[in-house]
């Protein structure tokens, strides 16, 4: 089957819409040799269309190994599940930054195949990664924001529970409430509460200094 033809408008569009970055590893355009590809999500194949909703910016080696697979083996639970669709998914809701903000994790049955699949933390873009890192041009600026935010709460919750003596049962309703009032956006790369319950009481366990008030 030949590949329909994508106006310039609506590459732009799709270009826009992303970015500049590669919807599945984040990498940003600006800063690559080669021009990214429109990707048909749902292949042509598959009976595809070239319509928005099927189409998203991807880098090279994404696009190509994503081919025409819209599955793949979670590794996890060896089960085949959905690829991560850009146009039904939220990045944030299957994929995290490594506290290194080099790897992508899979924090979901999708995200972990996606990034088997592709791979998406292959040893060519983790080099990009920290270099790009040390220059302050990584992660993405929206990843970025999130990731900051992500440790300058964990870092101010760490600090009172030193100097006040906090424990799990005062902190962890506040953070709780904390939480329902980000934005979703925020909420998916903070961990659960139960989460958090768990490390705090682990620490407290192994401190041994935190009134557990």
């Amino acid at each position: 089957m030949d590949r329909p033809w994508i106006s310039e408008q609506i590459q732009a569009t799709v270009r826009q819409r992303a970015k500049g970055l590669c919807e599945y590893c984040h990498a940003s355009e600006q800063w690559q040799y080669v021009q990214f590809t429109i990707d048909h999500i749902i292949p042509l194949a598959e009976r595809g269309s070239s319509d928005l909703n099927n189409l998203a910016l991807a880098c090279f080696h994404c696009n190509r190994r994503k081919g025409r697979y819209q599955e793949a083996i979670d590794p996890e639970s060896e089960q085949k599940v959905a690829l991560f669709h850009p146009r039904q998914d939220r990045w944030l809701d299957h994929f995290r930054w490594s506290d290194d903000c080099l790897r992508i994790m899979g924090i979901t049955p999708t995200g972990r195949a996606t990034v088997a699949a592709l791979a998406l933390n292959r040893e060519r873009i983790l080099a990009i990664r920290a270099a790009d890192y040390e220059i302050g041009r990584h992660p993405p600026l929206d990843d970025r924001e999130l990731v900051l935010l992500y440790w300058q709460i964990g870092r101010e919750i760490l600090a009172r529970q030193a100097q006040e003596g906090w424990g799990a049962k005062v902190i962890t309703p506040l953070l709780a409430r904390y939480q329902q009032e980000l934005p979703q956006e925020l909420r998916a790369v903070l961990p659960s509460v139960a989460q958090l319950e768990m490390a705090l009481n682990e620490i407290t366990e192994v401190g041994g200094g935190a009134n557990d008030q």
